[in-house]
């Protein structure tokens, strides 16, 4: 399992964007949460979002881990809430809970996100769940369900 892109890896550019939500204070704990369809992909979409929200100095502590859809759902969880022990040596990203999480959709892992919502709310029953991605765009009211 894969936890952390190295910063130089980060593809150069403008920022975009900034994570404001509504009655927030700034400095949120952003986990920017990739699930790959192997070790050898990187999700460009949330790489390009950790350096705008990055570039944008906001405040926010921003966190990119990436996990591989066959791992097994218990250690993704565990790495995505800090919730637990990961076994095999895996550590969360950080032992502090994101108040914001955001995941991307694909055609490969939009049903292991389907699978592992219930149990990111009730594990961060406070956090904010972002999706977005191919697989949200055409189909946002199957998310919303």
């Amino acid at each position: 399992m894969q936890t952390e892109v190295p910063q130089s890896s980060l593809p150069a550019g403008k920022p975009t964007t900034a994570i404001d939500t509504p009655g927030a204070a700034q400095g949120q704990r952003v986990l920017l949460a990739a699930l790959n369809a192997r070790y050898t992909h990187t999700n460009l979409a949330l790489l390009y979002m950790r350096n705008s929200i990055e570039a944008a100095n906001a405040g926010h502590e921003v966190q990119l881990c990436e996990c591989v859809v066959t791992d097994r759902r218990t250690d993704i969880l565990e790495l995505i809430t800090g919730v637990g022990a990961a076994q095999g040596g895996a550590a969360p990203v950080e032992p502090r809970t994101p108040q914001v999480l955001v995941l991307s959709a694909y055609i490969w892992n939009s049903n292991l996100i389907r699978q592992l919502l219930p149990d990111i709310r009730a594990l961060l029953p406070e956090v904010v769940v972002v999706i977005g991605g191919p697989e949200v765009s055409y189909n946002a009211q199957w998310w919303l369900e």
